[in-house]
């Protein structure tokens, strides 16, 4: 599983959308259009769309802004938006076997992993070893599953090989004292048993 995450200011899109009258038409297709001017506060509404666009390309590994692909990525519907992808994106989500892509924010994933571990759980082990890009609310989420599940499941541990951006953007972060980060899945398992045979 790949993910991709982005977090983007409503304010820079208003001010996008004011200043630049094409900005609307070159990055989002009519469908996004006529839905985001529907609505009460459309600059909120174009925020997640631009946001979700490039969380789209980082979990594909394909530059939306540089390939300037904006309406390749369509981020369509209700209550829960879909994905539709078409162009240059779509024949490259084929081509390296992308599959399903689930648009989700950081507090669908957090509530997600959270209430997926059981009680009787004795640990997590969150692996992104292929994480490519991990930002503001990708730190947030994993200091809020550490306060949410540290205490219950006695070892949540994240991989994080060393060398890797996702390490230094945890070191960065603060958050390398405050996670027990592991290099491999291996390592993580292994100090997960020793922390549940000492326990």
């Amino acid at each position: 599983m790949k993910v991709g995450l982005d977090l983007i200011e409503i304010q820079r899109i208003r001010d996008a959308l004011e200043r630049y009258p094409r900005f609307r038409e070159r990055c989002f297709t009519e469908a996004e259009r006529e839905y985001c001017d529907s609505r009460a506060n459309p600059a909120q509404h174009y925020a997640a769309r631009f946001a979700g666009k490039e969380a789209v390309g980082k979990a594909l590994g394909f530059g939306v802004a540089r390939a300037f692909a904006w309406k390749d990525v369509e981020i369509a519907g209700r209550p829960k938006p879909s994905v539709r992808l078409s162009g240059r994106i779509e024949a490259w989500s084929e081509r390296v076997g992308a599959g399903e892509i689930d648009l989700s924010n950081a507090a669908q994933i957090t509530r997600a992993v959270v209430g997926g571990v059981p009680n009787e759980a004795v640990g997590l082990v969150m692996d992104l070893s292929d994480v490519a890009y991990l930002d503001s609310a990708g730190v947030r989420m994993l200091a809020e599953l550490e306060r949410r599940l540290g205490w219950r499941s006695q070892a949540f541990r994240v991989v994080a090989p060393e060398g890797s951006r996702t390490r230094k953007v945890l070191s960065i972060a603060g958050l390398d004292g405050l996670l027990v980060l592991d290099a491999s899945v291996e390592s993580a398992s292994a100090g997960m048993k020793r922390s549940t045979d000492v326990g």
